[in-house]
């Protein structure tokens, strides 16, 4: 958004789909959030790409990690994999690490700015509540 309240696309088609490149010609799907480090590099979750985004000042996209796959497995680049990647946070740092909350597999992810991806931290989905216990039998 300008000072002057005016908003404009900043890259994107406004097609769904999965391109890198110039700012005009890129395309998401479904980018969940972004994380911007000091020299105004955004990182983007782009969530039902499966894939981890780098946009620069100047607008190129490209993917920094993910294969596209909706699987889980550490690496460089598109070695690695994600399901459903959800909430990111980038280290100011210009070498920085990016953090990416990996949703539906209760993970996060670090990825270096060379594009290594590494589980930190493993959760467990939460239990299933308890079903009501059934009231004591009466017999007459």
């Amino acid at each position: 958004m300008s000072q002057e309240g005016a908003v404009r696309t900043f890259c994107g088609t406004g097609t769904p789909g999965h391109r890198d490149g110039q700012p005009q010609s890129a395309q998401f799907y479904y980018p969940a959030d972004l994380a911007c480090d000091a020299e105004g590099t955004l990182f983007v979750a782009d969530r039902a790409n499966h894939r981890i985004r780098k946009i620069t000042a100047k607008g190129h996209v490209s993917t920094l990690a993910g294969s596209g796959s909706l699987s889980v497995s550490d690496g460089k680049g598109q070695a690695a994999s994600f399901s459903w990647p959800h909430s990111i946070v980038a280290e100011p740092s210009p070498k920085g690490a990016v953090y990416v909350a990996d949703t539906f597999v209760f993970q996060i992810r670090k990825i270096s700015r060379d594009g290594v991806t590494r589980t930190i931290s493993i959760g467990a989905p939460p239990a299933a509540p308890s079903p009501p216990a059934a009231p004591p039998a009466v017999f007459d």
